[in-house]
């Protein structure tokens, strides 16, 4: 097949969508955490706090916060420790807090929203699309095409009993971009062989 004059499209090899459901949930999780944090770190600073100070104020962390309290000391002259003892306020628990809501907030592409910390949609694609394959040049493409034409003809003997139910690893070798068990019939094409496809035709090694 000419593929000079063909324009490449990408194809969707692959979509994992267990991984997805679960780097979702890990980021819905985090995102409760980060919530959790910055009520914490609100009852400290003893608010009120726009939105993007709250931003400020989880990636800052603790220093952040002490920043935003500093500018409400009644004796500005006196030491930190004199300062939020006057004030009745233990920074133990806001410290705590804010140990690790900087990288938990660059995680994940996370925003504030009406005082809250939400995963942005932005932040949704970038889970969904790490986890879902392509092809990357016409080659493999090519090498998708034929094999689903191959595994839709051993389907087709799977089905009719021609090809041994028990013992698939045979095809499996000798078809390098097949594999069995995954989708709605026993045979597909491997998205992990295909994406190996260089331009030129050969196999890459995984990195």
């Amino acid at each position: 097949m000419k593929t000079d004059t063909l324009k490449f499209e990408p194809i969707l090899l692959e979509k994992n969508e267990e991984r997805i459901e679960s780097g979702l949930k890990a980021a819905l999780e985090n995102a409760k955490k980060l919530n959790e944090s910055l009520d914490t770190a609100m009852e400290f600073v003893d608010g009120p706090l726009t939105d993007q100070e709250k931003e400020d104020l989880l990636q800052g962390g603790f220093s952040k916060a002490m920043e935003i309290i500093r500018g409400k000391y009644q004796f500005p002259k006196a030491d930190d420790d004199f300062n939020l003892k006057s004030m009745g306020k233990d920074p133990l628990p806001a410290k705590n807090a804010l140990v690790s809501s900087n990288a938990l907030f660059k995680g994940y592409k996370y925003k504030v929203e009406n005082g809250k910390v939400t995963l942005t949609e932005e932040g949704r694609n970038e889970i969904i699309e790490s986890l879902t394959v392509y092809t990357k040049n016409i080659k493999q493409n090519e090498a998708f095409k034929l094999a689903t034409d191959i595994c839709d003809k051993i389907n087709d003997a799977y089905e009719q009993g021609f090809v041994d139910n028990f013992d698939q690893t045979p095809i499996r070798k000798g078809l390098k971009f097949v594999r069995f068990g995954r989708g709605e019939r026993p045979f597909e094409p491997d998205p992990n062989y295909i994406r190996r496809v260089s331009s030129t035709g050969g196999i890459d090694s995984f990195s």
